[in-house]
């Protein structure tokens, strides 16, 4: 999604408080839709702070829920790997496709899971964010979880679905990429109810080839 024709943003228009914002709207009322040269606009700026307020001023003043920015990230995005449960929810209110998915397949849930930020992970789920989503690596939200070691955010992600059979273009499943990369907290959050044997067994198996081979 190029930025065309849409005006440049300002470098320093970003940090101005609410009052001078409102001001500059007002008299430019284009800039809502400026973004910079990374395609970082207005909102995906609000979003990144959390700033609520600065949110819904912008999307009651025409900026697009779903912008993208070069990296394809949505503001939503980018409020979830922040973790501003706030700021996720009112994005989500103003109509922020929950799935949307950035050049590396990652959706919000991704992102949120990937930074262990539970709050915003949960108000996705609310939403109705795909569990099962895959990113370019066909990672699921839950093994991006277990990769990064947030048990808390792998607690949640088993809860909304149980099924850890998924795997990787690496062929690892969560159980898998927790015992080959030693997540130890993220593998006791899985383990907990216990999972089908079959599982459990091959993910001690991998982790006895890690011990027998450390360069895997």
């Amino acid at each position: 999604d190029g930025t065309g024709d849409v005006p440049r943003l300002g470098r320093r228009v970003p940090d101005l408080d609410a009052d001078e914002l409102r001001a500059h709207l007002e008299a430019h009322p284009e800039a809502v839709q400026a973004v910079d040269a990374a395609g970082f606009g207005l909102l995906h700026d609000a979003a990144e702070r959390g700033d609520v307020p600065r949110i819904a001023e912008l999307l009651g003043r025409g900026a697009r829920v779903d912008a993208v920015d070069l990296l394809g990230h949505t503001p939503l995005h980018r409020a979830a790997w922040r973790g501003h449960a706030d700021a996720v929810e009112a994005l989500l209110a103003g109509g922020a496709p929950v799935d949307a998915r950035d050049r590396h397949g990652h959706t919000p849930l991704h992102r949120a899971a990937w930074a262990g930020h539970e709050p915003a992970l949960v108000r996705l789920l609310a939403a109705g964010a795909s569990v099962r989503a895959r990113n370019e690596l066909l990672e699921t939200p839950l093994i991006v979880a277990t990769l990064t070691d947030h048990p808390r955010a792998v607690r949640r992600l088993r809860q909304a679905d149980s099924d850890l059979s998924a795997r990787a273009s690496h062929r690892w499943t969560a159980l898998g990429a927790g015992a080959i990369r030693g997540r130890l907290r993220a593998l006791e959050a899985l383990l907990d109810p216990m999972p089908p044997e079959g599982l459990v067994v091959a993910a001690a198996e991998l982790a006895i080839r890690k011990i027998a081979l450390p360069g895997l």
